[in-house]
């Protein structure tokens, strides 16, 4: 049964919206492509929007159209190709790549600049992202609250602080527009889509859209599992590797 949301609702699932999709990749590839493509910074931009927040809204308005998960949308191409890409997705998603990137670029912007110079960052990382992802995690026990924690709270934060950085941007610039880097001077449209692509809103958005469904619990204990283990077992292989290495040209060198 359809229900028609309240204006105040839609306001909410808005707010949500943006704010998870506005994430580490958001935060350093805008800044980088302005800074990089100089004069040539409109058609970069272009690029950058189609196939950041254009990917993203297809992707919402595809697991709608599809039934509002993302199994009836992937289980169009058969039940194994549907659970191999939904999986592909949230290893992307999870440990090989957006996961580690928000815990990187947060800790570089609000923990790195008041440490010591030259001090070691291993440590404060750790506890940093054990803090960092504990939160996460905590928030993210219950999705279908998503909407009430990050609309109502955490957005208009963001929006104030993106605001704040914006304006500071413009009235007090770090220095003149600097000149087109060679990569934007030939195709700044194409590269500005490259960009766009590379903060991973377009695959996000089948995973966001399955927040308050039934099996979202189930796929986000898959993706929280998988980001703990397989960077275990990685390391356990390049320490066993490096092992046998060693040990390989010790006998060589007898």
């Amino acid at each position: 049964m359809n229900q028609k949301l309240k204006t105040s609702q839609i306001i909410y699932v808005s707010f949500m919206l943006f704010s998870i999709f506005f994430g580490a990749g958001n935060m350093i590839f805008p800044p980088a492509l302005g800074q990089q493509a100089g004069t040539q910074a409109p058609w970069a931009l272009l690029g950058f929007i189609i196939t950041d927040a254009g990917l993203a809204v297809l992707g919402i308005l595809a697991v709608v159209m599809a039934g509002s998960s993302m199994d009836s949308l992937v289980g169009k191409a058969g039940r194994k190709v549907g659970i191999l890409l939904t999986a592909i997705i949230y290893l992307l998603l999870g440990p090989f790549f957006a996961l580690p990137r928000t815990g990187a670029v947060s800790f570089e912007i609000g923990v790195v600049p008041f440490l010591p110079e030259g001090s070691s960052h291993f440590v404060p990382m750790l506890l940093y992202t054990a803090v960092f992802f504990g939160i996460t995690y905590f928030f993210s026990l219950k999705p279908a609250k998503v909407v009430d924690v990050v609309g109502k709270f955490m957005t208009p934060v963001l929006l104030l602080s993106i605001g704040v950085i914006f304006v500071a941007a413009v009235f007090n610039p770090l220095g003149p527009v600097q000149d087109t880097a060679i990569v934007y001077e030939n195709g700044p449209f194409i590269e500005g889509l490259l960009q766009g692509y590379l903060a991973l809103d377009g695959f996000a958005a089948l995973v966001f859209a399955i927040i308050g469904s039934e099996r979202a619990m189930v796929w986000l204990k898959i993706s929280i599992y998988a980001t703990i283990v397989l960077p275990v077992l990685l390391w356990a292989y390049g320490f066993i590797y490096k092992m046998i290495k060693d040990d390989n040209e010790k006998k060589g060198e007898e």
